[in-house]
């Protein structure tokens, strides 16, 4: 049996990779001279599966909340967001 013969008449350089959705797993080979469409997943499946685990915030980013309680008192001083909020509540009353 002759061996597989790429581009160029040069045998193609197999990699082994793991797809990258965790819930899939599978191990799949491609040829490292042109890399899958749906790379670094197995199939356009597990690409769009992944996609749509973003879409539905399956996957989150972890992050602290964007205001800091602690921070806003230091910028603003102590009470400055209830006396915006009297404010706030003042003009509505006129």
């Amino acid at each position: 049996m002759a061996p597989l013969q790429g581009q160029g008449g040069v045998a193609p350089r197999l990699v082994q990779a793991r797809c990258a959705l965790d819930v899939c797993g599978r191990t799949f080979t491609y040829d490292a001279s042109a890399l899958p469409s749906s790379f670094p997943f197995c199939s356009q499946r597990c690409k769009e599966v992944d996609l749509g685990m973003w879409v539905t915030e399956e996957y989150r980013i972890p992050a602290q909340p964007a205001i800091d309680e602690e921070l806003s008192e230091q910028d603003l001083g102590p009470n400055k967001t209830e006396d915006a909020d009297a404010d706030a509540d003042d003009d509505e009353d006129a």
